[in-house]
Parts: C-alpha cells; sequence; structure tokens
C-alpha cells in the first residue's frame, strides 16, 4: 500500500486508512480484529477513531488489539475530542477543560503515552477558537498529541483556524482536516472545499479546465439520460431533477429508508455510481440493515454496501 504525507507535515500514512466508528458498538471485537489484521496485512497503518465513537468503546477496543497485535510505533493513531455524549444528548463542548480531559481519557482507552492525530471533533460557536487551539498547543508542548488537526469545519472556520495556527509564531500547525466527503455526500463541497476548489482552477490554465470539462461530459453522456436531462446535467452535473428524483425512488424501493437521508445531490450520484457498476457487469445492491437514520455528527450519514 502507498504511504503520503499528511498535509505539510513530516508523517507518513497509507493511503487508505481503517476507521473505527463502529466498533464496540455493532462491531465485536472478534470482527474488530479480523478487520485490524486484514489492513495491517494489507500494508496499512493509518488508524481512525474518536472519543465519540461508542461513547469511547472504539477507543477501548482498538488500544486492547494494538497492544496484541503489533507494535505501537508500527500504527498512526488519530482521535478526536470535543463531542461527547451526556444523559444521551449529543452535545459539543470545545473549551480548553473539557478538551484536555477528554485527551487524558481517550489515551487511558487507547493504553498510549501518545497519539499520533489529535483533531478537534466539530466547530463549537459557544467557545473562542483560540481557547480551543490553545488545547492543541498545549496537547502537542505535553507530548500527548505528536500532530494536530481539524474535523468538520467549513471554508472559513478552517481559514481562520489554520491561520491562528501559524507555526511561525509558536504554535502547532493543523496539519489535517477530516470532513465527511463521498460520491454520496457532496455536502462538503459547497460548505468546506469551496472557496479551495475555486481559487485552483482560477490558477489552472484554460486547456487544463477544458480537459475537466470534456471529461464531464463525457461521463454525463454515459448515464444513459434523455437529451433534455442531459443538457441540463451538463449545465449543473450536481443538480437532480424531479423526474430523475421520482425515478431513483423507485429504483430504491427494497431500501426506501435510505431515500429518506440522501440530498438531491447525493440520489444523482447514486444514480451514476449504480449505472456505472452495472455497465461494467458489477451488481449494486443497497442493504437496509446497513442505512443509518441519524449520525452523531452530521446527522444524515448511511452506509451501502456492493453484492
Amino acid at each position: 500500500m502507498e504511504n503520503r504525507s499528511v498535509g505539510n507535515s513530516g508523517l507518513s500514512v497509507s493511503r487508505m486508512g481503517l476507521g473505527t466508528m463502529t466498533w464496540g458498538r455493532d462491531t465485536d471485537e472478534q470482527e474488530a480484529a479480523d478487520q485490524l489484521r486484514l489492513f495491517l496485512d494489507s500494508g496499512g497503518n493509518f488508524l481512525d477513531t474518536a472519543a465519540l465513537y461508542g461513547d469511547g468503546d472504539s477507543e477501548r477496543v482498538l488500544g486492547g488489539l494494538i497492544e496484541a497485535m503489533t507494535d505501537r510505533d508500527e500504527v498512526v493513531i488519530a482521535t478526536k475530542a470535543g463531542i461527547s455524549l451526556r444523559n444521551g444528548e449529543r452535545v459539543v463542548d470545545n473549551s480548553r477543560k473539557t478538551l484536555l480531559l477528554e485527551l487524558d481519557k481517550s489515551l487511558a482507552r487507547l493504553n498510549t503515552d501518545y497519539v499520533d492525530i489529535w483533531q478537534i471533533h466539530s466547530w463549537d460557536s459557544h467557545v473562542p477558537l483560540e481557547e480551543t487551539l490553545g488545547a492543541l498547543d498545549t496537547a502537542v508542548s505535553s507530548g500527548k498529541a505528536r500532530y494536530v488537526g481539524i474535523s468538520n469545519f467549513n471554508g472559513w472556520q478552517t481559514s481562520r483556524a489554520v491561520t491562528l495556527q501559524n507555526p511561525t509564531f509558536g504554535h502547532a500547525p493543523i496539519v489535517s482536516v477530516q470532513n465527511e466527503y463521498s460520491l454520496l455526500n457532496r455536502k462538503c463541497e459547497r460548505v468546506g472545499l469551496k472557496n479551495f476548489t475555486l481559487h485552483i482552477t482560477s490558477l489552472g490554465d484554460r486547456a487544463s479546465r477544458d480537459s475537466h470539462r470534456v471529461a464531464l461530459n463525457s461521463f454525463i453522456d454515459g448515464m444513459n439520460l434523455d437529451e433534455e436531462t442531459k443538457l441540463r446535467a451538463t449545465k449543473n452535473p450536481l443538480r437532480l431533477f424531479d423526474d430523475k428524483r421520482l425515478e431513483i425512488q423507485k429504483q430504491m424501493a427494497t431500501a426506501p429508508l435510505l431515500v429518506d437521508f440522501l440530498s438531491s445531490e447525493s440520489l444523482d450520484n447514486f444514480h451514476a455510481v449504480k449505472e456505472s457498476l452495472q455497465s461494467i457487469g458489477i451488481p449494486f445492491e443497497v442493504n437496509p440493515r446497513m442505512v443509518r437514520g441519524l449520525d452523531y455528527y452530521t446527522g444524515t450519514t448511511f452506509e451501502f454496501v456492493l453484492s
């Protein structure tokens, strides 16, 4: 498996990371051990968890498995703090007191003296950003975290945090930004990456932008749309039209729950992915048992399987 650097840091991680959100909750220890063994044998080393996952059980399971299956220095552990469950309610608290307390609890559950990447799990509008970022500096200076990052911040929030954490002024730089982004969930393009994407596009030459447009048109051509819909899709590829939405809902009758939790953009992409896979002979099945209504921090998370 290929390795890549995290941001501009010297930390090297495997190209693919193993997420452990369901460990200790829907995934028991034996299944988690099987997943970890397969991941490690494939050359992976990047393990992602959070204090929120399973209310700490994910970290607990991961810590036990690392101790039994590999050397601590052979893996890169990333965890997150700032969101917790209190009396069954999801609470965001990025105060310095809470963050540093959660870090100590995470280290105890993971059975380690340090984490490789410690990230703020979500933006907190009730706590000054400077206070939150101060906790990141403390974590690094104390040796409890090697690197720090943020998660689920939108574009301007990310820009502000990165600016304040300028290492030139002695701060721990933000090396990672972790936001949900997939073929089915494109929200990040609207609230997270939009400004960066436009900036990068503006720096490209015209030939490069034209080649991207040709590639996009080729993709749309393969979607088997009628000419009117194809024209509208070419002008706005992320828009889902009412007639296509109804068609997709009928196709997904075996998993009606999924439709309720997909945005219009996601449904459009679901349709494109399904047709693309079927065109090369790969059956696509949505498993209703894998559908989740509300995720702890996004409220729109779902899962799908290929079979």
